[in-house]
């Protein structure tokens, strides 16, 4: 029993200890935080944009990138959050604003790889069909990061503009592979029909020339 207890108080300490790290980490570690979750999102679009141009991609591959990119933005709005909490320097600021225009420069430099790993990773379950595609997702947590920011920085005015209007586009456009398949299928039958029909008429000519021949034969050997 005393064992219990025990455990339950050190578990209850390192508890206390874990919130109060997160509620009032120092404003420094907060900001290199930020920037180094941004510095990593960076990375990890310029490797999957290498994998796209290799053909490297797959379903499998495409899922976990959609997944690592998502909890990424997560993890750089949680920090910027919780940056809001802490009294930060001017130099701080600053770092702060520049981290989101890189991290504005890269999704609009990468937005091509997003729709392309929106459209090759598994569909989304039956139960979260009606979850944003990852362009959506990226530009709504794009907009609320900067919220923050400006809630942090009252005179703060953006230096990139998100618009990814024209890749949401692209991605919601693009047409299912199963009714590609369907369309040239159709496609093929179609002219099969055309070559049989081409065929069946020729063989009818065909035989009509014959009929003609054996019809003049006939006539010149009675005269």
């Amino acid at each position: 029993m005393k064992k219990i207890i025990i455990a339950a108080l050190v578990a209850a300490i390192l508890g206390g200890g874990a919130y109060y790290y997160t509620a009032f980490a120092p404003s420094d570690t907060i900001i290199t935080e930020v920037n180094s979750e941004i510095t990593a999102l960076e990375t990890e679009l310029v490797s999957i944009q290498a994998d796209i141009d290799a053909g490297r991609l797959n379903e499998a591959g495409a899922t976990a990138a959609r997944a690592a990119i998502e909890n990424r933005l997560a993890s750089i709005n949680s920090a910027v959050v919780q940056s809001s909490n802490s009294n930060l320097t001017a130099a701080q600021k600053a770092i702060l604003t520049d981290g989101l225009a890189r991290m504005k420069r890269a999704l609009i430099a990468h937005q091509t790889a997003l729709v392309t790993i929106e459209n090759t990773a598994t569909k989304r379950s039956s139960g979260s069909r009606n979850r944003p595609t990852l362009i959506t997702q990226v530009e709504d947590i794009a907009a609320e990061i900067e919220e923050t920011i400006t809630g942090i920085i009252p005179d703060f005015e953006p230096v990139v503009d998100l618009d990814l209007s024209d890749a949401e586009e692209s991605a919601t456009s693009t047409p299912d592979a199963d009714n590609s398949t369907s369309t040239d299928t159709e496609t093929l039958d179609e002219t099969d029909n055309t070559d049989e029909n081409t065929t069946t008429a020729q063989s009818e000519d065909s035989g009509m020339i014959d009929v003609e021949t054996e019809i003049d034969v006939d006539t010149e050997t009675q005269i």
